[in-house]
Order: C-alpha cells, then sequence, then structure tokens
C-alpha cells in the first residue's frame, strides 16, 4: 500500500481541518481545489520539478 494511502486513511478530524485550511490549493474565491495529500504532494513534485533543468527531469 502507498505511504500516501496509509497516511490519507488515518488522517483524524484535527489533522484534516488542518490541511484543509493551511495547505490544500484553493482557489480565487476560497474554494478548496485539492483534497487530499496525493495531490499537494503532486504539486509540490511538479513545482520543485519545474526547478531542475529539463535534461535532468
Amino acid at each position: 500500500m502507498a505511504l500516501w494511502w496509509r497516511l490519507a486513511a488515518s488522517m483524524d478530524n484535527l489533522s484534516q481541518k488542518v490541511f484543509n485550511d493551511r495547505y490544500a490549493l484553493k482557489d480565487e474565491n476560497g474554494n478548496q481545489i485539492e483534497h487530499s495529500f496525493e495531490e499537494m504532494w503532486q504539486r509540490v513534485a511538479r513545482g520543485a520539478a519545474e526547478a531542475e533543468k529539463p535534461e535532468i527531469r
């Protein structure tokens, strides 16, 4: 089982609220776009990859 799945499955209400309030991507109206750690990690990974030179991505 993937690590993100175990983490998401074990998230309690407080950690879900912190994720929603502080880390989940939101649109210009404040509507939540991301609903899981996996979505956030994919966004962060894409951002990190963009900083690398194309020939080493």
